[in-house]
């Protein structure tokens, strides 16, 4: 049950979802979101099929969004222009015969003013990107909060990065758009630079299985509260490719020492620990240099809030400085020439992989 729910999140454009579970003559509605799960009270569907002809009635009959379905991506159903087309294919790698996706994205009217290709202001509140589908993660439902790749800004007519997470919703915990206009206020380097984003708004955008946690009924150990996830997605430049992909150790060296020192500036000058460094969170510019981005997990050292998140163990910097280590020993392990033989790299590689 869990593995389907994991499925069809992973391979579909999904904020919510609904699944039946038959166990003999028994059954139980199960409805699905970012941050769990709510199953109902099982009934003898053999004996009184009433309640399973109108769930799947109504299911049938609602519309994508009541459905769970994201409505905020869809295959863009007209090409891009000729001239252009086969060019934006192959700048985001995607196939001729490959569908294009198209993904709308907030603008922070506050801090910009969204501009059209010719630069003259634009009035609506989401820009329109254009993109592939996204690989689907071989991970848990709950660790497909993330997901980011490059898509095509049709306004002004370039690659830009593309990031979507499922955030933390909480009064304490500031938005990842918001931690961007504040590094780059205050000038941290190495940060790739933030063009907009925020909180989606629209139906299913916000997790609701949270609400239950307190429920007599529910089975997470102490009735322990959890917080919301809102869906949050913003427009990065600059991001080139990842780390994975550099071209020599040399180069490999100063991307780590550019994201180290984006990280020390952060923590030095904002107090902020980064709390979540991994290969996926370390780009590379075109000349080869290093950015630390997926600063969605932050919080300040000093915060309150990080004892609630990670379970009454504080977050400290020598953790996150033990998560750069590892994130080096892993990538010369899979990607630079060793002497390791095949069994030691293949247990190291799989102790992380774990």
């Amino acid at each position: 049950m869990v593995a389907c729910a994991n499925a069809f999140f992973a391979t579909q454009f999904r904020r919510f979802g609904f699944s039946v579970l038959l166990c003999g003559s028994w059954a139980r509605f199960a409805y699905w979101d970012r941050s769990g799960a709510v199953v109902s009270r099982r009934f003898q569907y053999t004996a009184n099929f009433a309640p399973l002809a109108e769930f799947l009635w109504r299911l049938n009959h609602g519309s994508a969004g009541d459905r769970g379905v994201d409505v905020s991506v869809s295959v863009v159903p007209v090409s891009l222009p000729e001239s252009q087309d086969s060019a934006v294919r192959e700048l985001l790698g995607i196939g001729s015969s490959d569908p294009l996706y198209g993904y709308i994205v907030p603008v922070d009217t506050a801090v910009q003013k969204p501009k059209d290709a010719e630069g003259r202001p634009s009035s609506t509140a989401h820009r329109f990107y254009v993109g592939p589908r996204p690989a689907p993660k071989q991970c848990s439902l709950v660790e497909q909060r993330t997901r980011g790749f490059h898509v095509w800004d049709v306004a002004q007519k370039r690659v830009v990065f593309f990031k979507e997470t499922w955030r933390l919703d909480s009064p304490g915990i500031s938005t990842e758009s918001a931690v961007y206009r504040e590094l780059h206020s205050r000038r941290i380097p190495n940060i790739p630079t933030f063009e907009h984003g925020g909180d989606m708004s629209g139906l299913g955008t916000k997790t609701i299985t949270h609400s239950f946690s307190k429920a007599w009924w529910c089975c997470t150990p102490n009735h322990k509260a959890h917080l919301p996830l809102v869906q949050h997605r913003i427009i990065l430049s600059d991001v080139e490719r990842n780390l994975s992909t550099f071209k020599t150790p040399t180069e490999f060296l100063i991307i780590i020492k550019d994201a180290l020192t984006a990280h020390e500036e952060a923590y030095e000058y904002l107090g902020l620990l980064h709390r979540n460094i991994s290969m996926e969170n370390i780009g590379v510019t075109s000349e080869g240099r290093g950015l630390l981005m997926g600063w969605e997990c932050c919080s300040l050292k000093s915060h309150d809030e990080l004892l609630k998140i990670q379970m009454d163990k504080r977050h400290v910097l020598a953790d996150d400085l033990e998560s750069f280590l590892h994130v080096m020993i892993y990538t010369m392990a899979r990607y630079l020439p060793n002497t390791m033989d095949i069994e030691k790299k293949n247990a190291l590689l799989h102790i992380y992989d774990e």
